[in-house]
C-alpha cells in the first residue's frame, strides 16, 4: 500500500515538474521569439559583388538573390532567387546551408507559362518583371520586384536593357532599384541612369557594372552611375532598407558620413591639378539641437562646416567639374522636423571656401 502511495507521489510530482519545465521552456521561446524581433526591427540587404544581394527580413528569414560573388554564404537560406542561366547569376550551389522548407524560384518559374508570375511567401512577396536585350532572351530572363512585409520594395533589374515594362514600375514607389549597367553584355552607364529616372525608385544603385570576367566591382564605373537618388554600395557593405518614414525618424542610421568610403573620395579644391585628401566628422547634437545634423568638410587646409536639418539620407559624395571648375557635390534628402516627411532632396556644393546650398 505505502509502495503504490509513494508510485503515485512520484508520478505526480514528475508531472508537475515536467510541466513547470514546458512552461519555463514556452516562456523563454516566446521571450528569445520577441527578442528576435526586436532585433529584427529592420530588414537588411547585403551587396555581396557583381549582381549578388542578400536580404535578411525583418523576420530572419534570408533571401539570396543571384548568388555568385563575394562571400556572406553562411546564414541558412529561406528563398534563392535566381534571374536567368548564365554563370555570374546562376550558382546555387554556393549557398549550402538552407532551412528545411527553403523555396528556389528559377526564371523557369517566374515565367511559366510565359506569364509572369508572382509569389506570396508571407515575409516577402517576390513579382517578376521583364528583362531582356540581344544578349538575353525575354523568354529566359527576368527582373524580380520584391516587397517585405514591412512594405520596403527592392527591385532588382537582373541583366537587361531598357524594357517596355520600366515606365510602369514608376506607379510601383520603389524603395531601392538595382540597375546592370557593364555596357557590354547589357545597357551601359548612360541608359542604367536613363531607366532609373523612368522607374524613378528613391534609391538608384549600380550593380553589375564590369563583365564577371573582369571582376566583381569596379568604384570608378560606379560613380559614373548619374541616376536620381544614386548611391554606391561597396562589396560587403550592408544597409538597412528603410521606408522614408523610418528613415527620418532614425537619420543617425542613414546620414552615416563616418563610413570609411566617404574618407576616400579626392578632390581639387583650387583647380591646380593637386588632389586633396577629403575627410567628414559626423556629429548628432542630440538634446543641444535634435533636429539638425552638424558636417564638417576638410580638404587640405579648407574647413568648412554646415548645419543640416534633418538630414536622414545621404545620396552621393562625387568629385566633379563643370564650366566653373572642380567642386565636391554632396546629395542628401531632407525630412521636415514636425511631420517626418520628405521635405527636399538637397544638394551642397563645394567650391573651395564657397559652400552652395540649394533645392535640387
Amino acid at each position: 500500500m505505502f509502495q503504490k502511495s509513494l508510485g503515485k507521489r512520484l508520478v505526480f510530482v514528475l508531472c508537475t515538474a515536467l510541466c513547470f519545465l514546458l512552461l519555463i521552456g514556452t516562456g523563454a521561446g516566446v521571450r528569445a521569439e520577441e527578442d528576435n524581433q526586436a532585433q529584427g526591427d529592420h530588414a537588411k540587404l547585403l551587396y555581396m559583388g557583381h549582381a549578388s544581394l542578400r536580404i535578411t527580413t525583418a523576420e530572419g528569414k534570408i533571401i539570396y538573390i543571384d548568388p555568385f560573388a563575394g562571400e556572406g554564404y553562411e546564414p541558412a537560406a529561406d528563398l534563392i532567387l535566381i534571374t536567368h542561366d548564365h554563370y555570374d547569376h546562376n550558382a546555387p550551389d554556393k549557398v549550402v546551408n538552407r532551412t528545411p522548407d527553403c523555396r528556389i524560384i528559377t526564371w523557369a518559374e517566374a515565367l511559366e507559362g510565359g506569364v509572369y508570375q508572382s509569389f506570396d511567401l508571407g515575409y516577402v512577396t517576390v513579382e517578376s518583371v521583364e528583362a531582356y536585350n540581344a544578349n538575353h532572351d525575354v523568354q529566359a530572363c527576368v527582373g524580380y520586384i520584391l516587397t517585405l512585409s514591412d512594405g520596403v520594395t527592392v527591385y532588382v533589374s537582373g541583366d537587361t536593357s531598357t524594357t517596355e515594362q520600366m515606365p510602369l514600375l514608376a506607379e510601383k514607389n520603389i524603395d531601392y532599384a538595382f540597375f546592370c549597367c557593364d555596357g557590354v553584355y547589357n545597357m551601359d552607364m548612360d541608359e542604367a541612369a536613363a531607366c532609373a529616372s523612368l522607374v524613378g525608385a528613391k534609391h538608384s544603385i549600380p550593380y553589375h557594372m564590369i563583365a564577371a570576367d573582369a571582376g566583381l566591382f569596379d568604384r570608378g564605373r560606379a560613380e559614373q552611375f548619374d541616376a536620381p537618388g544614386s548611391m554606391i554600395l561597396e562589396p560587403g557593405e550592408e544597409i538597412d532598407l528603410l521606408k522614408e518614414a523610418d528613415a527620418a525618424e532614425n537619420p543617425a542610421e542613414e546620414f552615416d558620413v563616418s563610413h570609411p568610403k566617404w574618407n576616400e573620395i579626392e578632390w581639387d579644391a583650387d583647380g591646380d591639378g593637386m588632389k586633396e585628401e577629403v575627410e567628414f566628422e559626423y556629429e548628432d547634437l542630440g538634446d543641444e539641437a535634435p533636429s539638425y545634423i552638424l558636417v564638417t568638410l576638410y580638404a587640405g587646409n579648407k574647413e568648412m562646416e554646415t548645419m543640416i536639418d534633418r538630414a536622414y539620407g545621404l545620396n552621393r559624395i562625387t568629385a566633379e567639374e563643370d564650366e566653373e571648375g572642380p567642386f565636391l557635390l554632396i546629395e542628401y534628402d531632407i525630412g521636415d522636423y514636425y511631420s517626418h516627411d520628405a521635405a527636399a532632396r538637397c544638394i551642397l556644393r563645394l567650391r573651395g571656401r564657397e559652400l552652395v546650398l540649394e533645392e535640387a
